[in-house]
């Protein structure tokens, strides 16, 4: 009898802590390392869209003020790139960028086309096929002369554009909802490279895709269970809205080395809405791990990057960028 006492409670203990792990992961409150709302040129942030680490530099793009700025890990400013304009290299609407084999290439939405820069000057314009868009909110990438966009056709999210020879390739998950253009918003995903695999996280379903180069699915790990993804699905399931819009859950996602970061949504009390959590994960043998919840403090954050042991972030609130240290 007292054996089975003690299995028994070495199979609860499991269990609770299985569950811990899957549902209810540790917050870490991240410490402010630097914080500006101005650069050294003593001019102003306007509209930050995307904020990426690159060669011990951060690469940021100012939507309205249509300038790339290129920041060293003191946040100073060391160069900018791009003004408005309808010329070659100009910029209506500076949305995220790549960093691509030295070469920054950042979506310009007024123009519909993708704009790429060396680290001093422009070099060329990618014009987008017809059947393509650019979604200027999801964040895109690029691989061995491919971008890879989110893209929608009858049975696709995701397109796959040589920018040489304009074929493309079409793939990714596509879930039905209940009208085409219902299904076509609310399949948008962001997309990013880790070594030779494909992550792709649709931007208002709690998931992660794992695909291979060659855009077949490989795994799907699902993370509704954590416990405040769970809380903000229930509480918009309550909402009501028309039968085309939705909540964009997850603003943005980063990928470094072999960790994902997932920026979301959360609700907190009076039903108020807040972004300023990040979920970490952590790929292990092409299998993806919860790690972390990572707090920003007060604020509502959009854009972010992860550089070693910092993240900066975009405080949206206070128009600020903010330096953190993690781990």
């Amino acid at each position: 009898m007292k054996n089975i006492f003690y299995l028994s409670l070495v199979l609860m203990s499991i269990m609770t802590s299985c569950n811990y792990h899957k549902d209810q992961l540790s917050i870490q409150k991240l410490k402010k390392d630097i914080f500006i709302n101005q650069l050294s040129d003593s001019s102003f942030f306007s509209d930050i869209r995307s904020v990426s680490f690159y060669k011990n530099k951060f690469f940021i793009s100012d939507y309205n003020r249509d300038n790339i700025f290129i920041l060293n890990r003191k946040l100073e400013l060391e160069k900018t790139l791009g003004n408005k304009g309808k010329g070659p290299g100009e910029l209506l609407g500076a949305s995220h960028l790549y960093l691509y084999q030295d070469s920054i290439f950042v979506i310009n939405d007024g123009k519909r086309t993708i704009e790429v820069f060396n680290f001093n000057n422009y070099l060329t314009t990618i014009n987008i096929p017809q059947p393509l868009s650019l979604s200027s909110d999801i964040r895109f990438c690029l691989h061995k002369g491919k971008i890879l966009l989110t893209n929608f056709n009858s049975s696709s999210s995701i397109s796959m554009l040589s920018f040489k020879s304009d074929s493309i390739i079409w793939f990714g998950n596509l879930k039905k909802f209940g009208t085409l253009k219902e299904t076509k918003i609310k399949n948008k995903r962001h997309v990013q490279i880790m070594e030779n695999n494909i992550i792709a996280l649709p931007d208002c379903q709690p998931m992660l895709e794992l695909y291979n180069m060659k855009g077949e699915l490989l795994d799907v790990y699902e993370f509704r269970s954590i416990d405040f993804i769970d809380k903000f699905l229930l509480f918009t399931k309550k909402q009501k809205k028309s039968i085309n819009s939705y909540y964009q859950l997850f603003p943005d996602f980063y990928v470094y080395g072999n960790q994902i970061f997932i920026l979301a949504l959360s609700v907190e009390k009076n039903n108020k809405l807040q972004c300023n959590k990040i979920i970490q994960f952590e790929m292990v043998d092409n299998s993806i791990l919860p790690k972390n919840i990572l707090s920003l403090g007060n604020g509502w954050f959009g854009p972010f990057c992860v550089a070693g042991k910092k993240i900066l972030a975009f405080n949206q609130t206070n128009a600020e960028l903010i330096l953190y240290d993690y781990e």
